[in-house]
């Protein structure tokens, strides 16, 4: 059956596909709901509303039935062979009918229109239905499709479905489709614990490790054995899928490899008798070279064994015994029961979800633990199979690949790709007006969507989509003959080739854009060979006319290292510009024009790998041994030229791609997982220099290469890490963004959206410079909607210097606006310490009251500041793995440790101690230096006249907001803040200076009272402190109140004054 769009919170998710058990499953809970509410008397449930209202000649293909309930029409039914609901109107009568419909059900208030068939029942949307915010507003979509093979009661579903308390009842569709997606769910669980717990540790085993395969598996490297073991797993999943999907219910139709395994499960239950019969099949389907169907060679072009791997294939021996646990949970949902997994309820992009878990699994740790026996068999620990999956993730840390959750690839997809769209619709629109449709037609497929770090191809599908859904909308209002006669001859060949229009794999024209759009609008580099592969197989599948030739991918999703090569001719030139025409000129010819290997030597030379003179020196002598060398060092790297792979959009003008979108690897030079080394750190380097003078994450480079690569106009959607917004690593990146382009949205996550630890935002820009703009901010995963900023002249909106002011008023907390026309730095310095210090002090630091008569200092970390007094003694720490409540460093000791000492005594003076990573800035006065500070804490050191002063300024609510917003997403939680020094001496300071020093005398009393509580001091200070920046106390005093009040913290301690 087909499969359609659904808008639905303002953002483009798959519509939900009713077929085989699905679909019995969602017409039982109608058939339910419907019985629920279904009255005594029913007299008037077929009378007929609109035999005056249309003229004769609309009503050859059908006619007009409204089923109405004690006089309130609800829905609409349409009788007919055929419905066309989504082809052009000039040329099928039958979308005449289907549009009459529609217009009288809205005009009359009546939410649905039924089209009943010989393709089943197709449920329309005529006017929006909300709930909770959420819009469904698109009349030309399907919601639902009912197959018309399903047995009776459900081909009375036309007359129950549309009595009015039915779709009255608040949240009866949300919880239908509720239903739906917990049915998915299921057996998208099921299948992914089959995957994990059985068949992926079973065939992986079988390969590397069994000793009746030892002599095959001697000589495989683990990877091999993996990337074997998964294309096995998805060649047989998607070709099962595929042939379920499109299998007609007739006893004529060949079986499948669906029923194949399913007969031998059978036969196998009966025989008791040793044998490898699974596992012979299985061997003769993959290895089998001929094509049955279109669909098929999808699967086997791109997910092709090779000989070697067939070879190795056929070496191995699983007994059918092992074999029958890991293949029956694929084929039997429920096996007591003999209910077949429902395949047609999967949609194309869930193999990648499927495919993103078996990432996780660990070689050596399966929750379905596979032993060796001593009959040199498999088997598996049935006692174990049930425990929950104990997945490595130490394969994502190095790879950085977290898949992104529809959600948020949906709202990047309608952020960037639509508005491009639009863009590019409405100059086509314009040639169409000015009659120059040849060149109309010309361009309508000239809009390119790239996917940098692509995965499995989650942003394509739903690129592929969105395009389709909107190019179709266009088409309706807008004629190009030349488009029209293409999608026409597409529709009629596949119908003609499938059997005729009655088959189930006949195409809409929504269908056939996909099928067109897949291979002239979208491009995807990943680094991951296998991950390609099925990302090439994925969207094969989604955009699949059955009949009709697949496209060869491979020229537009391609295997490589996206931030390493050459994009632009523009930089190609700038490094072209270096050699001499003649050097140029001969080292082309002796490439024999190849310019993929002529950019490697142009990349060879820009990365340091042979200079002018010993090129000149090679290419003198010829010598292409010593070239091809060159080469190969430079491909072991795997660089992507953009303009030699993808000539199309880089030959045009102005050249480059009309959105960049994606979710990059998390990749942190910080970390010895993710570090780029050898000659990739040495690419990186000098291709971004500026970015990468600082330790740099990955993920900001790919901002940069989007950047490189988007049109002029273009747009550049992208996942990044929090730490984006503020930090100073990414601060080249976030000023040459601002430097070329207007940023449209950002959404921003402060609760757990992916496996990793680390938190996410996601930055919309548009590659010009405006001097202007309005950003749109979104939140988590319900896209919750807040205030935009208007950032630019004449607004109070600064992220000159970061980011983390997009982020203003994310959690409540009220947002502030302070000019920096006197900042700390001019009355005090500022240093922090680090890892020397920390583990310089781990031999000295004990318990107080451990101490005899040595001479002592007290250690306060960042957790034993609050707000203007000391929590040394009644709350506990942590310092170097070890709990004290009364940290206390032994400087009899260390003071013969001449590399501390020194230190301890630069410390030991009066200071301010200003912690970290707390809601606000906390600061705790030390005026006789007395106190040692622990690494983080950072020490800010000032005149005696002003060191209450800047404890008053410091300590501030509006200083903490200021912070909160200008460094957002810096510190290890969302809702903290992290200053470094610089940083603090970079705070501003109140303008006026009456309430100024009133708020350093209320500190210097709450200082003094440390074991009192005085709330109205505190209550007063949040006052006049807030004042003596300009802004109104009452929100601003009341949010910092909140939480540096110290009753609230008092409780947290156990303190009792």
């Amino acid at each position: 059956m087909r499969r359609e769009i659904l808008t639905m919170s303002g953002a483009i998710t798959p519509g939900v596909v009713n077929r085989g058990l699905l679909a019995d499953h969602l017409l039982h809970t109608l058939a339910r709901n419907i019985a629920d509410s279904l009255p005594l008397r029913t007299d008037d449930l077929d009378r007929e509303i609109l035999q005056h209202e249309v003229r004769r000649n609309t009503l050859e293909e059908g006619h007009y039935q409204g089923l109405v309930h004690r006089g309130q029409p609800v829905a609409l039914l349409v009788k007919g062979n055929r419905f066309t609901v989504d082809t052009l109107a000039h040329k099928d009568r039958s979308y005449y009918v289907v549009t009459k419909a529609v217009r009288y059900a809205k005009s009359n208030e009546i939410a649905w229109v039924l089209l009943e068939s010989c393709d089943g029942f197709q449920l329309l949307r005529s006017t929006p239905y909300s709930r909770q915010g959420q819009y469904w507003n698109s009349v030309d979509k399907y919601l639902a499709v009912f197959p018309k093979d399903l047995e009776e009661p459900y081909i009375s579903l036309g007359q129950l479905s549309v009595v009015p308390e039915i779709f009255k009842k608040d949240g009866v569709l949300d919880d239908l489709l509720g239903e739906t997606i917990r049915y998915k769910k299921q057996l998208l669980f099921q299948l992914d614990t089959s995957l994990r717990e059985q068949l992926y540790p079973m065939i992986y085993r079988a390969i590397s490790r069994s000793k009746i395969n030892s002599s095959l598996s001697a000589n495989l490297s683990p990877e091999f054995s993996a990337a074997l073991t998964m294309k096995l797993i998805f060649r047989l999943l998607l070709e099962i899928y595929l042939e379920e999907i499109q299998k007609p219910k007739t006893q004529e139709f060949p079986a499948t490899l669906f029923d194949v395994l399913a007969h031998n499960l059978e036969v196998l239950d009966r025989n008791t008798e040793h044998s490898a019969l699974l596992w012979e099949n299985i061997l003769t389907y993959v290895s089998s070279r001929a094509v049955v169907t279109p669909s098929q060679e999808a699967i086997r072009r791109y997910l092709a064994f090779s000989a070697s791997e067939i070879s190795c294939l056929k070496a191995m021996q699983i007994d059918d015994r092992y074999m029958t646990q890991a293949l029956r949970s694929l084929i039997h949902l429920d096996s007591r029961e003999c209910v077949s997994v429902d395949y047609k309820v999967l949609d194309a992009r869930d193999f990648g979800d499927l495919y993103e878990d078996l990432l996780k699994v660990s070689e050596s740790k399966s929750s379905a633990e596979t032993t060796l026996m001593r009959n040199d068999q498999i088997s598996i620990d049935e006692t174990k199979s049930s425990a929950k999956a104990r997945a490595s993730k130490t394969r994502q840390k190095t790879t950085g690949a977290y898949f992104t959750p529809l959600f948020l690839v949906d709202y990047l997809v309608e952020s960037s790709v639509i508005p491009a769209l639009k863009e590019h619709l409405k100059e086509i629109k314009s040639l169409i007006k000015e009659d120059h449709i040849s060149e109309a037609a010309r361009r309508f497929y000239d809009f390119k969507v790239a996917d940098l770090a692509m995965g499995t191809g989650h942003f394509l599908v739903s690129t592929i989509d969105a395009i389709s859904a909107t190019i179709a909308e266009f088409l309706e209002e807008y004629r190009i003959e030349e488009v029209e006669v293409e999608l026409e001859n597409l529709l009629a060949t596949n119908a003609s080739r499938d059997g005729g229009a009655a088959s189930l794999n006949h195409i809409s024209i929504t269908g056939a854009l996909r099928y067109l759009v897949s291979h002239r609008c979208i491009y995807g580099v990943d680094i991951n060979r296998f991950t390609v592969d099925l990302a090439r197989a994925i969207v094969a599948v989604h955009t699949l006319a059955p009949a009709l030739p697949i496209w060869d991918l491979k020229d537009h999703m391609v295997t490589g290292n996206s931030l390493i090569g050459l994009s632009k001719d523009q930089d190609i030139m700038a490094y072209r510009s270096e050699l001499p025409d003649d050097l140029y000129n001969n080292l082309s010819h002796l490439l024999g024009g190849d310019l993929n290997s002529l950019y490697n030597v142009l990349l060879a030379g820009l990365v340091g790998l042979i200079d002018i003179r010993e090129l000149q020196r090679i290419v003198d002598a010829e010598d292409q041994g010593k070239l091809l060398m060159l080469i190969k060092e430079i491909d072991s790297q795997q660089p992507v030229h953009f303009p030699s792979l993808f000539p199309k959009v880089f030959q045009r003008c102005p050249e480059g791609f009309d959105v960049v979108i994606g979710n990059p690897p998390f990749q942190s030079q910080l970390n010895s997982y993710t570090a780029a080394k050898g000659l990739e750190l040495s690419a990186l380097r000098h291709l971004y220099p500026e970015a990468t003078k600082l330790p740099f994450d990955r993920s900001t480079l790919f901002l940069l290469r989007a950047l490189s690569l988007t049109r002029s106009g273009g747009w550049i959607a992208q996942v990044q890490p929090i730490s984006l917004l503020a930090t100073q690593q990414a601060g080249f990146v976030r000023s040459k963004m601002l430097e070329s382009t207007t940023l449209r949205a950002i959404w921003i996550g402060t609760e757990k959206v992916f496996d990793a630890s680390v938190a996410t935002c996601a930055v919309i820009a548009q590659n010009f410079r405006s001097d202007s703009y309005t950003v749109s901010r979104n939140l988590n995963s319900t896209l919750t909607r807040l205030a935009p900023l208007e950032v630019g002249s004449g607004s109070d909106i600064d992220i000159s210097r970061t980011w983390g002011q997009l982020a203003s008023g994310i959690d409540g907390a009220p947002t502030v606006y302070l000019r920096r026309s006197l900042t700390v730095g001019s009355l005090a310095t500022a240093s922090a310490d680090f890892r020397d210090q920390y583990y310089g002090l781990r031999d000295y630091v004990c318990e107080y009251q451990d101490l005899k008569d040595e001479a002592y200092v007290k250690l306060i970390t960042s957790g034993l500041i609050d707000p203007f007094r000391s929590l040394w003694g009644l709350k506990t720490t942590r310092f170097n793995h070890v709990r004290y409540l009364e940290p206390a460093v032994n400087i009899t000791r260390s003071r013969r440790d001449l590399s501390i000492d020194g230190w301890i005594k630069t410390r030991l003076v009066p200071k301010l101690l200003v912690a970290t990573q707390g809601k606000v800035i906390e600061v705790l006065p030390d005026e006789i230096g007395e106190l040692l500070p622990s690494v983080p804490v950072v020490t800010v050191l000032a005149r005696s006249d002003t060191f209450y002063l800047l404890a008053a300024a410091l300590g501030s609510p509006p200083v903490s907001l200021f912070a909160k917003q200008q460094y957002y997403g810096t510190a290890l939680a969302t809702s903290a803040i992290k200053l470094s020094a610089k940083q603090i001496l970079d705070l501003p300071l109140p303008q006026d200076q009456k309430r100024w020093e009133r708020s350093a005398e209320l500190v210097a009393e709450l200082f003094r009272n440390n074991t009192e509580t005085d709330l109205d001091v505190w209550q007063e200070y949040a006052a006049v402190a807030t004042e003596a920046y300009g802004q109104r106390a009452s929100q601003i005093s009341k949010w910092w109140l909140d939480i540096a009040c110290p009753s609230k913290t008092r409780d947290s301690c156990d303190w009792v004054p």
